[in-house]
């Protein structure tokens, strides 16, 4: 089993991703659970997250490619928020300075979700290799950063991607 982001598990024995409940003083429960072979990009983008996580390494002269936890962390919680089983894996890449792109391709379409170490998460969609739109998928709500992975117009971004 590989720990994921705080409120994740994925078991590999078992072929199934669960989101943990937020308990009080009781263990988490698990009350959520994603069969990855419905949708078998996720199990591929989670160990390419995890590959990058372990391979990563300074190269003096080149770049920064060691990844933080919670940049890996982030990663794989944007690739959980997809509930879309149709999607091709998208190729995992290190970005210098220890961030994370995501990035999916098909036909003339790219979506691309960059993940960085000061807490900045962006999907950028891409037409022709021309950039159509930019957001950012953080915010800051009274000094603390909340994920916005989980709204509609991420669905949106991806359903477009699939269109012909």
């Amino acid at each position: 089993m590989i720990a994921l982001a705080p409120a994740h598990e994925i078991n590999f024995a078992d072929n199934k991703v669960s989101r943990r409940s937020e308990a009080t003083a009781e263990p988490p429960q698990l009350t959520e659970t994603l069969r990855y072979d419905a949708a078998p990009w996720i199990y591929v983008a989670l160990m390419a997250i995890h590959n990058k996580e372990q391979s990563g390494e300074l190269r003096p002269g080149i770049g920064d490619f060691r990844i933080p936890a919670a940049v890996a962390d982030s990663a794989r919680q944007a690739v959980l928020s997809i509930r879309l089983s149709e999607l091709p894996a998208p190729q995992v890449a290190h970005i210098s300075g220890g961030g994370l792109s995501l990035i999916w391709s098909v036909r003339h379409k790219r979506i691309e979700i960059d993940v960085l170490p000061d807490g900045e998460l962006t999907l950028s969609t891409f037409e022709d290799d021309n950039l159509v739109n930019c957001a950012n998928l953080v915010e800051m709500r009274e000094n603390c950063p909340v994920l916005l992975i989980n709204n509609v117009s991420m669905r949106e971004q991806f359903e477009w991607l699939l269109r012909r």
